[in-house]
């Protein structure tokens, strides 16, 4: 199976003018939420909007891969997360709110960097607790993922929002927003016991556009090889 590939040309482009933050490894946002604040339906936190001076529509940035595996993670999915609020298919996002008003740059930067990247392959197979809920990492296809994660935090690093700056942990959050702690912990006893891992082919990325709390108008960008 190919690995991940990217140039060194690719990597020495920034799109934006660039201010390295170093203190970029803080994972729980990324954990812990799916852009929408809870005490009020469908408001934006903070720390999800991007660092821009307008409003404007945000898109989302998640890896594509192969149908079976999505389909085996969205069914966990289905089963544990909250129906009320579940939205979703299972998905591992690599960005959470990317600015529209830069989509023509954005789009181009994802174009050339899948033009230069393989396929490889991913295992969900490590469920781990969240504050309210759970998710599975991944054993092949995490350090892949951190690299195209950090090519693109490099380029788009200025107009990115604080969760978006932040660390990267490849993971599928299957329940979440539950403060139910017994049902956590059913939760979290039915997996330990029953799933025994998902093996998988990251294809792509796929582009999203962020529609209070829906993901629509997907576009996916197939890798090269």
């Amino acid at each position: 199976m190919p690995v991940t590939t990217i140039s060194a040309e690719t990597h020495a482009k920034s799109s934006f003018a660039h201010k390295p933050n170093p203190h970029h490894t803080n994972l729980s946002s990324q954990h812990d939420t799916e852009q929408t604040n809870t005490s009020t339906p469908h408001e934006r936190n903070p720390d999800h909007i991007p660092h821009t001076n307008q409003t404007e529509d945000s898109y989302v940035l998640t890896l594509h891969t192969s149908q079976k595996h999505h389909s085996t993670m969205t069914s966990l999915r289905k089963t544990y997360f909250p129906p009320r609020i579940n939205k979703l298919g299972a998905h591992i996002a690599l960005f959470r709110a990317i600015p529209g008003s830069h989509l023509p740059t954005i789009k181009s930067d994802i174009r050339s960097l899948t033009a230069h990247t393989s396929s490889f392959p991913i295992r969900a197979d490590a469920p781990f607790r969240l504050s309210h809920g759970i998710a599975i990492g991944v054993s092949d296809g995490g350090p892949e993922s951190k690299r195209i994660h950090a090519e693109l935090r490099d380029r788009w690093y200025d107009v990115l929002s604080n969760q978006d700056r932040g660390g990267f942990r490849a993971h599928y959050t299957i329940m979440n927003k539950v403060d139910d702690e017994q049902a956590v912990r059913q939760a979290w006893d039915e997996l330990s016991g029953a799933f025994k891992g998902s093996d998988g082919v990251v294809e792509g990325l796929a582009l999203w556009r962020y529609e209070k709390g829906w993901w629509k108008d997907r576009e996916v960008f197939r890798f090269a090889h």
